[in-house]
């Protein structure tokens, strides 16, 4: 019991410091306005090119209303960990008597709880504003795959805050791998529609198994054990690599001596 109350006041610190430059007014807009404006756009390009054709709106809805889960859960960790590099506490802590596994564990925890509060904002945003049909039996079980999104986005995180001890701009590359994600994930077009080029990264995205999961729910009343499946797979596979890679930067800086 000491040691997971230990576990969630790391959580709380990392948490704290991922925002410590942040205000309240910062946090609205960077958290909520952002998002709810990139919901509005694309709900208003979609009406303006497709109509509803093919349910194309409610496509589009559900999408956004998920990348908020990714974008929040995802780049809240990659700054915690870029963050504790760039202020020199990233070496301080990794030498700390506890398992690397459960380090990047804690400082996910929040940033998963945070994205499936934001994704569950944005469901709401879109049903009370943008006319999402979503029926109250399957509201309880959409929120459990967010969580179960958030969880498996934490696993991408987690990789691309390992590489913040390889490169400089660690934020950058994260910018750019949520814009990959979102454009071969199926968040606003059918990630069928892709050329096969393409289409090959869609199966590496957790966010792809996680959007099939929950439109099966909301669309067709359907629930896809094998899409569900294949998400914890692909992600475990993420935090397995990322441990690796960790393990490999922990070798070469023995020899080293430094992380640096």
């Amino acid at each position: 019991m000491s040691y997971l109350r230990k576990m969630f006041t790391l959580s709380i610190l990392s948490f704290k410091g991922s925002n410590i430059s942040v205000n309240g007014h910062q946090y609205v807009i960077n958290k909520l306005l952002v998002p709810f404006l990139e919901i509005t756009f694309f709900y208003i390009v979609t009406m303006y090119f497709r109509g509803n054709e093919y349910r194309y709106l409610e496509f589009m809805l559900i999408g956004n209303s998920v990348y908020m889960v990714s974008l929040s859960t995802v780049m809240g960790i990659v700054f915690t960990i870029a963050r504790d590099r760039e202020i020199g506490m990233l070496p301080i802590v990794l030498i700390s008597p506890i398992r690397k596994s459960n380090l990047f564990i804690a400082k996910s925890v929040l940033h998963i709880i945070e994205g499936v509060l934001l994704g569950c904002i944005g469901f709401i945003f879109s049903v009370l504003f943008l006319g999402l049909e979503i029926e109250l039996d399957s509201a309880f079980l959409v929120f459990v795959i967010l969580f179960l999104i958030s969880l498996s986005m934490a696993s991408l995180g987690i990789l691309l805050g390992c590489l913040t001890m390889i490169l400089k701009d660690t934020i950058a590359f994260a910018n750019f791998a949520l814009l990959f994600l979102l454009f071969v994930s199926g968040v606003n077009f059918p990630a069928e529609e892709l050329p096969m080029s393409l289409a090959f990264f869609s199966k590496l995205s957790p966010l792809y198994y996680g959007l099939e999961v929950i439109r099966g729910i909301i669309v067709s009343k359907t629930f896809s054990i094998e899409s569900l499946v294949s998400m914890l797979l692909v992600s475990l596979g993420y935090f397995l690599l990322s441990i690796c890679i960790f393990k490999t930067i922990e070798m070469f800086a023995l020899k080293k001596s430094t992380y640096e």
